[in-house]
């Protein structure tokens, strides 16, 4: 429970601050995890998009926005 609270909070913070620059916040990541980590978000924010990389196409232009950190660097 306590990683999954630490995961949600990150996700919320970086989800904010894409917000405030005017842009729908999308989640990439590994195949591997998006299953699980689209279960646990999408209770809490089904706003939120998330994708493996997969899924993107050779067509698609992505710009990072942020990265989601459990232990961000102080």
């Amino acid at each position: 429970p306590n990683l999954a609270q630490k995961i949600l909070e990150s996700i919320q913070g970086g989800v904010e601050h894409v917000a405030g620059e005017g842009y729908q916040a999308i989640i990439i990541c590994s195949p591997v995890v998006r299953r699980h980590l689209r279960q646990l978000v999408e209770r809490f924010m089904p706003q939120v998009v998330i994708i493996s990389h997969n899924e993107l196409t050779v067509q698609a232009k992505i710009q990072s926005l942020g990265v989601i950190e459990l232990n961000p660097k102080k």
